[in-house]
């Protein structure tokens, strides 16, 4: 079963509001995709 992680990020994303709660979203996302050995291009590499 494939994921887009692009729609998935958005989805998600809406109707949540503040900058520091959408990163947090994002980290916990980008570490989700890590963890089940998927790439994200987000951008914000660390």
């Amino acid at each position: 079963m494939e994921i887009n992680l692009v729609e998935l990020i958005f989805t998600k994303m809406e109707g949540i509001s503040g900058e520091k709660e959408g990163k947090a979203l994002k980290d916990d996302l980008t570490s989700e995709a890590r963890q089940t050995g998927c790439e994200v291009g987000l951008g914000t590499e660390e």
